[in-house]
């Protein structure tokens, strides 16, 4: 019996790592289909009214809230170049606290910038694009991204990066709104609200 008990002991640690990987599987499996049906509540119409705008870009304020913002190298962007924008999560937020999925949806000026990709960043080693929606002629960008099975938190708090050509015929200002903006955790409390605010620019 001795002999046997090392092998039964192998057996039950075999057990449990199988049991585990297949929870954790099927969790990212809801949590995505659980973000991804949490982001259709919010639809958007291809034409924006300043109240829709308005209406759509207030979050549910019971939620948790996360610090998000937009980086770039300057605010000032000049006409016929092309530019990098960043959405990240802020440095306040606590490495346990950081989204395994996140949905967000942009209205930008679609005769002042010109999309040239979307793409996640690198908050994960490894992401699902669990939607990527794009419509130039209304200026609207809707994303959904999910950290990938067996992926890890990235060495950045990046979540997306954007690429535009700068179009706008004269020198202006405009703006990058944020509308949907959700995200979620494996865990209890699992959805939250992005907080993120609007983005200005001045093209020269």
């Amino acid at each position: 019996m001795k002999d046997k008990l090392p092998l039964s002991r192998s057996s039950n640690v075999i057990l449990v790592s199988v049991v585990l990987t297949v929870l954790i599987l099927i969790g990212l499996i809801l949590l995505s289909f659980y973000i991804t049906n949490a982001r259709k509540k919010v639809q958007v119409p291809i034409s924006l009214s300043p109240t829709q705008v308005e209406e759509l870009a207030s979050p549910d304020q019971t939620l948790e809230s996360l610090p998000t913002e937009f980086f770039t190298e300057t605010a000032e962007w000049e006409r016929g170049s092309r530019q990098e924008l960043t959405i990240r999560m802020s440095d306040q937020v606590a490495a346990d606290k950081l989204p395994h999925a996140f949905s967000i949806t942009l209205n930008y000026d679609p005769e002042a910038l010109s999309l040239v990709s979307a793409k996640p960043g690198g908050i994960w080693t490894s992401s699902n694009n669990l939607e990527e929606k794009i419509d130039e002629d209304a200026g609207l960008i809707k994303v959904s991204y999910g950290m990938a099975f067996e992926a890890e938190m990235g060495e950045t708090r990046d979540m997306l990066h954007l690429t535009f050509d700068i179009i706008a015929p004269q020198a202006t200002t405009t703006e990058i709104v944020p509308l949907a903006r959700e995200a979620a955790r494996v865990g209890h409390d699992s959805m939250i609200r992005l907080e993120l605010d609007s983005f200005q620019l001045e093209l020269q």
